[in-house]
């Protein structure tokens, strides 16, 4: 693969596949791309970041900075029209028994958390979790009759889970929580111990994964 400034035209090859973009859309699709030997450029606005200069993720006080976004002006974001928020779908809003719901509203909120403007995209925000969907959420029509139902199963997406987790270094139980099956993560690492406090009082109320 290949990365080039937007603005940089300067000796620009023949390429197969042009990819406007590198965050984890653009950026997985040009890694499956390119493992087909097929001739990938991808074109990003936004500058490198080096993790080991740039972010402070392995300082005490990380909580406390911003992320250090390199481009201000002429790397804005905008928004296209809220939606609005239907009455039908009030009891799936988010939601806590002391402030109400997070989004008063009646509109969609815009955020702008988890974008970048850089080689990665949102990617540089990733916050070093990789969840599986619930396979019961992906028939909530059918089982809860509330929203609607995925157009696929779950068995669909787990070889995509798999290769996922792979790539990405992903840590966890050597079964699957859903689906018992083998699972090709890194082996799981110790559990801190708020982690174990949790896990304790979890037992001790009779809480257990839901599978």
């Amino acid at each position: 693969m290949t990365f080039n400034s937007i603005n940089d035209t300067s000796n620009l090859e023949q390429y197969d596949v042009v990819i406007i973009g590198s965050g984890p859309g653009g950026g997985a699709a040009a890694w499956q791309l390119s493992q087909k030997k097929i001739k990938v450029l991808i074109l990003e606005a936004g500058p490198w970041y080096q993790a080991q200069n740039d972010f402070t993720t392995n300082q005490t006080n990380w909580e406390l900075n911003h992320f250090p976004d390199k481009v201000a002006g002429d790397a804005t974001y905008t928004f296209g029209h809220r939606q609005s928020l239907s009455k039908k779908w009030q009891d799936l809003r988010s939601w806590n028994h002391i402030t109400g719901l997070m989004n008063a509203s009646e509109q969609r909120l815009h955020y702008k958390y988890h974008h970048a403007s850089g080689v990665g995209g949102s990617s540089l925000k990733f916050s070093a979790e990789a969840h599986r969907l619930n396979p019961r959420s992906m028939k909530m029509h059918t089982d809860f009759g509330v929203a609607a139902d995925w157009p696929m199963v779950y068995q669909d997406l787990h070889p995509y889970y798999e290769k996922a987790e792979w790539l990405l270094g992903v840590s966890g139980e050597k079964l699957s929580p859903f689906t018992q099956q083998p699972s090709k993560l890194l082996p799981a690492h110790n559990m801190s111990y708020a982690g174990q406090q949790l896990l304790k009082g979890c037992k001790k109320l009779g809480l257990v994964m839901a599978s």
